[in-house]
């Protein structure tokens, strides 16, 4: 019974990560995450916090034999889900789920109008997130002021020493984390080595989490360090991967891979070399922050077994494709595209995809790059990626089938027959104006790479 509360934990656990995931793609849509749908986010993270620690402490309580049989339990759970070819389940009630905290009707603070309930209310929100040592009495004397200055210094808003309804501090203080105690031990972590996988589908003990987020963070990730391993965790790595493995990311940390190795070594910052921090517009289009998500998937170096994601890509256009071995560039964008309500061309051939929506005649970020490898003839043989970056006479794409992989490469901008976008489209003015770039993303090759 224990074991099996445990496993319907970790559902939820895995249903909550999956609804993260799902919503901060979705509210990026747009180029931005507004106020209010980062209180949704932070909701979601709290809630996802709180299971955790209550799976914690109930592994606490197993017997030596219930935690052997519940860790192989755990792992099993996580072979099914990472080889599961069904769509990540999102449970979209979990947005809408009630919050704990009422608002007030009035100011609290200096000078405020402080009524009681009011005042009581924030008493308890701060003592509850910010450590603060107030009784919840409901009335505001200089204690009180004080512990609304400090939470303001601490959340980087003016220590004015009152709170309004609907103000940064007011929202800030409900949406407000407090670090886990135990965060006060990561200091004393042996960042030397993990023993298992960390990251997307990986065995995610707490203790190695923890490692590989204080790594992280000492490369630049904005990471808490609670051992849960999240969306954040999985996009802090696989960012961290973009920058050093030449734009390889799978999300996922191996003990002896490179990934690790470099955590711990010299490995380039997180911030040095960002590709969204020097090129492109922040208000990017839907359909990159798609294909972004979706960098790492490879083909299976087995002739006899395919990657699920590939053939999910194939399964976008026409051809009853069902193996990784046939060129899916095309079939990666179109799967892209249509996921961005876009549609596509249907077809594997990237050539298609010079007569779709309208020709810009010039590289802009965002837009569909076609390339034409062998130029005019009786065959035709090419490839096509999504514009993310330009360096003198080389595009960079993000695109499938790069080197076998979905990566970021550069291209002899020579080669590029067409720049499109999808008819409905309004290219921004800042979309044609690209950042000097200095990373180095490797180039794509050419017909024989991309096949």
């Amino acid at each position: 019974m224990k074991l099996q509360k445990l496993a319907k934990l970790r559902e939820t656990i895995r249903k909550y990560e999956d609804t993260i995931r799902y919503y901060e793609k979705l509210f990026m849509a747009d180029g931005q995450i507004d106020s209010n749908e980062q209180l949704k986010l932070n909701k979601l993270n709290t809630s996802l916090k709180k299971i955790a620690n209550k799976i914690e402490a109930k592994e606490k309580a197993l017997s030596s034999s219930e935690r052997i049989k519940n860790a192989l339990q755990s792992h099993q759970e996580g072979i099914k889900d990472w080889s599961s070819t069904k769509d990540d389940t999102v449970d979209h009630t979990l947005v809408n789920e009630p919050t704990s905290s009422k608002s007030i009707s009035g100011s609290v603070g200096r000078k405020g109008d402080n009524k009681k309930s009011d005042v009581s209310l924030v008493q308890n929100l701060l003592r509850e997130k910010n450590n603060a040592p107030l009784k919840g009495s409901g009335i505001c004397g200089p204690k009180t002021i004080k512990a609304i200055k400090n939470f303001q210094q601490k959340v980087e808003e003016a220590d004015t020493g009152i709170i309004t309804p609907n103000d940064n501090t007011w929202k800030k203080l409900n949406a407000y984390t407090p670090i886990d105690k135990d965060n006060k031990d990561n200091k004393d972590l042996d960042l030397s080595s993990i023993k298992n996988s960390v990251g997307k589908k990986g065995v995610n003990d707490k203790e190695d989490v923890k490692i590989v987020q204080e790594l992280l963070k000492k490369k630049g990730g904005k990471l808490i360090g609670l051992g849960i391993c999240g969306p954040l965790t999985i996009s802090a790595i696989k960012k961290f991967q973009s920058i050093n493995l030449n734009g390889f990311s799978d999300g996922l940390v191996e003990p002896d891979g490179k990934t690790f190795k470099l955590l711990v070594g010299n490995g380039k910052p997180i911030s040095s070399d960002d590709i969204n921090s020097n090129t492109g517009p922040l208000n990017k289009p839907n359909w990159i922050k798609i294909a972004e998500g979706e960098k790492g998937v490879k083909e299976n170096t087995s002739k006899k077994k395919h990657n699920p994601r590939v053939l999910e890509y194939h399964a976008s256009v026409k051809g009853n494709i069902k193996n990784d071995e046939t060129p899916w560039c095309s079939s990666f964008v179109n799967w892209v595209m249509k996921k961005a309500g876009q549609g596509g061309t249907n077809s594997a051939m990237a050539i298609s995809w010079k007569k779709y929506g309208k020709n810009l005649g010039k590289p802009a970020y965002g837009a569909i790059a076609v390339i034409d490898w062998d130029g005019a003839g009786p065959g035709w043989k090419g490839h096509v990626g999504f514009v993310v970056g330009k360096k003198g006479e080389e595009v960079l794409l993000l695109g499938g089938n790069q080197r076998n992989a979905v990566n970021i490469k550069s291209y002899s901008t020579s080669k590029v027959v067409a720049y499109v976008v999808p008819s409905n489209y309004e290219v921004p003015a800042n979309a044609y104006s690209f950042g000097e770039f200095t990373g180095d993303y490797g180039s794509g090759g050419g017909m024989n790479s991309t096949r």
